[in-house]
């Protein structure tokens, strides 16, 4: 076993890791303690949002990693199942080999089917609806706008539009839809539609990760997250703008 051998294992349990919406404390954490169970003497570890590099001294042979991180989703599956890893490689409970094995079981989980998402979407977007007090009939179109949002955003994201503009376009469907449905059927109120759909792109788990990476002295992180959170806030909100204009403006006045 070789330097090179511990810290690729490592950064690859923190690769996985920071992709699937852990906190920075926590990816530095885990790649420190699974270099520490294989006898590394010495680790040090930065993460950022963006990028991962860590050194680490084993047997007198030092070795310095960079990793760039592109990819951002939100798996908490993947998250669990590693910090379990990472406490049984320090008990001894699993070899390099054995855990490099399981790491690829790992990264090829794959988020719920298509169906799952769409329809937990309009499930989340009607309670919030009711939540906020609105109407049975405005919960209704409201799983009906959240499901539909949802399904056209995934099938943007496969042809590469995220980001931005991804919700800019959700904010835009999620008003337009609720209003649509709102003229067409004669029934619901739109402003509860749009308020219940609206919370599916909420960055919540992102705000929160912001909170804590700051907490845990992380601050370009944190900072780095918190402006994600708000650019993401103000591209949703300008797409319900945006519709609310263009309505405003066809109907004469009618919104």
């Amino acid at each position: 076993m070789k330097a090179k051998d511990i810290l690729d294992l490592a950064m690859y349990a923190g690769k996985i890791m920071l992709e699937s919406g852990a906190e920075v404390y926590r990816v530095e954490d885990t790649i420190a303690r699974i270099c520490r169970s294989f006898g590394a003497t010495r680790i040090e570890c930065t993460v950022t949002v963006t990028v991962m590099e860590a050194t680490i001294i084993y047997q007198e042979e030092v070795v310095t990693l960079i990793q760039r991180v592109r990819k951002r989703e939100i798996n908490l599956t993947k998250i669990e199942r590693i910090n379990q890893l990472s406490r049984d490689v320090a008990v001894g409970l699993s070899d390099i080999r054995s855990a490099e094995k399981l790491l690829d079981e790992i990264n090829s989980i794959h988020s719920y089917p298509l169906l799952w998402l769409v329809f937990f979407s309009g499930v989340s977007s009607a309670f919030f609806c009711l939540m906020f007090k609105g109407q049975l009939t405005s919960a209704l179109l409201a799983f009906i706008t959240g499901a539909v949002t949802r399904l056209i955003l995934i099938l943007l994201q496969k042809i590469n539009v995220t980001g931005f503009i991804n919700d800019l376009v959700g904010g835009m469907l999620i008003s337009g839809v609720a209003i649509g449905l709102e003229s067409l059927l004669k029934t619901g109120d739109f402003n509860e539609i749009i308020i219940g759909s609206i919370m599916i792109l909420v960055p919540g788990i992102a705000i929160t990760n912001a909170i804590l990476d700051i907490f845990h002295q992380d601050y370009i992180s944190g900072t780095v997250k918190t402006v994600d959170a708000i650019i993401t806030i103000v591209a949703v909100s300008s797409g319900v703008a945006i519709i609310f204009t263009l309505f405003d403006v066809i109907s004469g006045g009618f919104l």
